[in-house]
């Protein structure tokens, strides 16, 4: 089945692209940029975490920091550059709803030491886009 996100193009890897399972990563750089917070109701400058193996980025909520502060034995972000982490998607409830999140754990002894490139892909439809266009039309 497929999730409604993936038709849409996000800088941020979305809980839906995980598809259920555990990407490996290596942490590029830890850097801001503004999102929109469903809290204040406008955009704010947040912590995001940026890959070697991917343009797409990982906001960084206090939850992961706090993973990645255990996981790698320090809360210097400078020392987490080069170090793998394991992404994977959770049920949570946030904002008084049900959401699927992004949490972080420590990369299990038996992965590769290689990570492969993950596929985050827009979803197209042609097909679909032609029936909006033309349904416009009339």
């Amino acid at each position: 089945m497929t999730h409604w996100k993936k038709f849409f193009s996000y800088k941020f890897i979305s809980a839906e692209e995980l598809d259920g399972k555990e990407v490996i990563l290596t942490i590029a750089e830890i850097t801001t940029d503004e999102v929109y917070s469903q809290s204040a109701r406008a955009k704010e400058k947040k912590a995001a975490l940026k890959f070697r193996e991917t343009d797409k980025m990982v906001i960084l909520n206090a939850t992961n920091a706090r993973k990645i502060t255990e996981i790698m034995g320090t809360p210097q972000v400078e020392n987490w550059i080069g170090k793998r982490i394991c992404l994977y998607p959770l049920a949570i409830q946030a904002f008084g709803q049900n959401v699927d999140a992004i949490r972080i754990k420590n990369v299990p002894a038996s992965s590769p030491k290689e990570t492969p490139v993950p596929e985050f892909k827009q979803i197209v439809f042609d097909d679909l886009t032609v029936e909006v266009a033309e349904g416009d039309q009339s």
